[in-house]
């Protein structure tokens, strides 16, 4: 967290910052001149679940989560939760993954949001059995992510900023936002990207917007990203 400093260059050369629990990796306040150069931002844990769709039935779903690649979960008075260190989220939107393309099944949170809810029992120590209602049929063997939709922890947050570049930086995994800036002047995001990473089942980097600029001013410029 760096607070009210002129003329800082944050050089990355390529290394890989990797947060673990509710924590934004970069948070600037304040600042006047500020670079973010060529920096990889990834998570040990993604604040998500996801797994593999084994069984479906009329209004039940048996999913796979393998713990090589999943955060601690449980279920408590049928609720799924995601238990990172000093974090915990309740599951709230399923989504369907294609296998085969790696993208979405179909659009938005394909399966159901806040308007439907589920019931949630361990069957195994890897898997979890989702009942009641649905949008669609999901396909045995695509893929599902279960959503805490919570946004606890951008992996770069900005507020009150001025005369901004942030260049050439991969975000792998973001506990909400990639980047966001509030009440910053003149900013520019330039050659960066969301790369899936393994903290997404190498399906997502993050679940959210991949920029979102609020209450900003000045010139906000987005090249070659």
């Amino acid at each position: 967290h760096l607070k009210n400093k002129s003329g800082i260059t944050l050089e990355g050369r390529g290394c890989v910052l990797r947060a673990d629990g509710p924590v934004a990796p970069l948070w600037f306040e304040n600042c006047r001149g500020l670079a973010v150069r060529d920096l990889v931002i990834d998570r040990k844990n993604s604040f998500n679940l996801h797994g593999m769709i084994r069984a479906v039935g009329e209004r039940s779903l048996a999913v796979g989560l393998d713990a090589a690649h999943n955060p601690e979960w449980g279920t408590w008075a049928g609720e799924l939760f995601v238990n990172l260190p000093r974090w915990r989220g309740r599951v709230e939107v399923l989504l369907e993954w294609d296998a085969a393309t790696g993208r979405p099944a179909t659009g938005g949170d394909n399966l159901g949001g806040w308007d439907l809810h589920w019931t949630y029992e361990r069957s195994g120590p890897d898997e979890i059995v989702v009942q009641g209602p649905r949008r669609c049929t999901p396909a045995v063997g695509n893929r599902l992510m279960l959503r805490t939709h919570t946004r606890p922890a951008p992996a770069l947050a900005l507020s009150g900023c001025e005369g901004v570049e942030v260049m050439g930086v991969d975000i792998r995994a973001a506990g909400g936002v990639g980047l966001i800036a509030q009440r910053c002047r003149d900013f520019r995001v330039a050659s960066c990207s969301t790369t899936p990473g393994p903290a997404g089942g190498g399906l997502y980097s993050d679940l959210k917007d991949a920029t979102h600029f609020a209450n900003c001013a000045g010139t906000i410029t987005v090249e070659d990203c």
